[in-house]
């Protein structure tokens, strides 16, 4: 058989895999094929349009919003994962970043004011006693402030058997980002963290009927040369499919820090993070997958946009513009503490994509 027939022949499957992904849920087998052989431009739109179809009968054409606060938590990882925001900017995870009380009620009035109805309460992994305390306050005061639905975000920052205090204490879902479902990955570059603790909280979150949100990271690990390890890929993407609870999917893209161990690794490809969207919402459906953000995002299937409105430290703003285009309204609510509104720009390119918001 030449190498024309080859190619016909390989895309005839692609486009049958496809066909069938549209009415039902891809399997582990077919999610490989598909990260393996969509490659060039007729394969990746095709992938596109069929997770595009599926979006739009299973959710509509609404974008949904998730707000975002940094930081509720220090983090004491050590040794630090070679790829932390710490290595550009060592105020970050520190005590002086985390948000008191006031802050946090400040923030929840601040966010619920922009209309949007859910925020992530982010910070570092603080080990021990400790960070439950933390984590358990901060939910506190934002449930008391506000009628947000409140997920947090900060790592193994409390054991398994918190998750129930949190769910009492009014949380409404909990990340616990494995990144990564390869424990070489984990050595190499979370050499502090561990992969089995943050399983266990995820394991716990759905055991509690909390909601789930985990992120996958493209690129994470990879040396420059090396193939694109789609086997692990998916085997992160089936680890979350055993769970009822599993609700918000975010992809992102690994980005060398400046001075970090890792500052000259490759960053991770934009155009592998939207395949992962795009295969993801051929094997879930119906859930929210994060990346609507930007234009590719929206192409893959992506529903959610997160970080729409930010509530964080002056010292953590950043000179550039949004990935959404232009620069974002930024108001100051404290001493020390800005509102980031990236709305108007999500709103302008979910427009001209034809798309709404919630």
């Amino acid at each position: 058989m030449n190498r024309r027939q080859n190619l016909e022949n390989g895309g005839t499957q692609f486009r049958e895999i496809l066909s069938e992904a549209a009415k039902r849920e891809i399997t582990k087998e077919e999610a490989l094929y598909l990260f393996r052989e969509t490659q060039g431009c007729d394969r990746t739109l095709k992938l596109f349009e069929t997770a595009y179809e599926v979006r739009e009968r299973e959710l509509g054409n609404q974008i949904r919003l998730m707000g975002f606060v940094c930081c509720i938590t220090r983090c004491t990882t050590d040794p630090a994962c070679r790829y932390c925001f710490k290595w550009r900017n060592p105020d970050l995870f520190s005590p002086r970043d985390v948000l008191n009380e006031d802050e946090l009620r400040a923030a929840a009035r601040a966010i619920e004011g922009t209309g949007v109805r859910r925020v992530e309460l982010a910070g570092g992994t603080l080990w021990g006693d400790e960070g439950s305390k933390a984590t358990l306050k901060a939910i506190e005061a934002f449930t008391r402030a506000s009628e947000l639905d409140v997920w947090t975000n900060n790592g193994p920052s409390f054991a398994p058997a918190d998750v129930v205090t949190l769910r009492e204490s009014g949380a409404e879902g909990i990340t616990c980002n494995l990144e990564s479902i390869s424990e070489e990955v984990y050595r190499e570059m979370r050499p502090g963290d561990s992969l089995r603790a943050r399983k266990e909280i995820v394991e716990a979150t759905d055991r509690a009927g909390l909601g789930i949100d985990n992120t996958l990271m493209i690129g994470l690990g990879e040396g420059e040369g090396d193939e694109h390890p789609y086997q692990d890929w998916v085997e992160f993407l089936f680890y979350f499919k055993q769970f009822k609870n599993f609700r918000i999917l975010e992809v992102g893209r690994f980005r060398p820090m400046p001075g970090s161990p890792v500052e000259e690794f490759p960053a991770g490809s934009s155009l592998e993070a939207a395949k992962a969207r795009a295969i993801a919402r051929l094997i879930f459906r119906d859930l929210d997958i994060a990346g609507a953000g930007d234009m590719l995002g929206l192409m893959a299937g992506a529903n959610l946009a997160m970080h729409s409105v930010s509530v964080v430290h002056k010292w953590r703003m950043h000179p550039r513009g949004s990935a959404w285009g232009g620069n974002p309204d930024i108001t100051e609510i404290g001493d020390h503490l800005v509102l980031v509104d990236y709305l108007p720009g999500i709103s302008r390119l979910v427009g001209e994509f034809g798309m709404e918001l919630e």
